[in-house]
């Protein structure tokens, strides 16, 4: 099977004939900055057919599968164990050492993922950690739920109107600071900030607090936040959302990745509780060794 079955890095166009694969609408990973698709396409002699799809994201350190899944009907014939070995072979091309897996709590109630975990587990995947899920979930009205006290905007600076000098020139100086909570560095997602969404706090020349918000397709996605307190935090973010809601609706979808503990904190003020997924880690070093 696997020689009449092609393997190839996916266009914003290819994907379209894959999201039947695609339950959970875990494609948005592949329209990121660090993003990229996986096709497999079998070959009946006449057409290309899709087969299976492989979708995931990289960071310098880490290669992560964000979704897996073989059309029903060509199951067990290696395109699974084929698209993970491509991807464990970008890892290699890339000097990437771990290549992780990620395990979401609803995947057992679908018959795509149904034993995703131990999968993973009999191919390398020997380690894990728990993470927040990638959560989707709607504006929230903050008038509503009474958790935030209003604030005014002196001291918020927003990005609407700026150049893109000087939004670089910001982003620059929040790469610098240590404690800053992202999933994926804010200048690779520079030409997708949403700018009326994204604010930064600065007094005496410093920046004392950032919420930074991107836009990928239909979807908004924070993608970094640094505040030297709480309350500062929850201005920042607060005034943010209010933003969306008044250039949206309180309709749009807000995707938040939790990839870092210390995110699930500030999230949970204004969404609620995550369930928990896990994310399943193997070593590119130990794949080279028996490939």
């Amino acid at each position: 099977m696997n020689d009449t079955c092609r393997y190839v890095r996916l266009s914003a166009d290819d994907m379209e004939y894959f999201r039947y694969l695609d339950p959970f609408e875990r494609l948005i990973f592949a329209s990121m900055p660090y993003g990229f698709a996986i096709g497999a396409l079998f070959d009946d002699g006449e057409s290309l057919i899709p087969a299976g799809i492989l979708v995931g994201t990289a960071t310098q350190e880490l290669l992560t599968i964000e979704w897996i899944a073989v059309e029903p009907q060509y199951k067990y014939r290696g395109i699974g164990e084929q698209l993970l070995i491509y991807a464990y072979k970008m890892a290699v091309t890339g000097n990437i050492p771990e290549v992780a897996a990620t395990i979401l709590p609803e995947y057992g109630n679908e018959n795509l993922t149904f034993g995703a975990a131990g999968y993973f587990k009999e191919r390398l995947f020997t380690r894990k950690r728990q993470i927040g899920q990638d959560l989707f979930c709607q504006l929230v009205d903050f008038e509503e739920m009474g958790s935030l006290e209003s604030t005014s905007e002196d001291g918020f600076i927003s990005f609407l109107g700026m150049s893109g000098k000087e939004v670089k020139k910001y982003i620059d100086k929040l790469l610098l600071i240590y404690n800053a909570t992202y999933s994926y560095p804010p200048d690779g997602f520079l030409y997708s900030l949403d700018h009326d969404l994204c604010f930064v706090s600065e007094s005496g020349g410093k920046l004392d607090a950032a919420f930074l918000v991107s836009r990928i397709g239909d979807i908004l996605m924070p993608i970094y936040y640094y505040a030297k307190s709480s309350h500062l935090g929850d201005s920042i973010i607060q005034r943010s959302i209010a933003a969306a809601t008044k250039k949206y609706g309180k309709g749009k979808e807000v995707l938040i990745t939790m990839r870092q503990e210390e995110t699930r904190d500030i999230v949970s003020k204004v969404l609620w509780p995550a369930q928990m997924g896990e994310l399943l880690i193997a070593s590119v070093a130990d794949y080279q060794k028996i490939k």
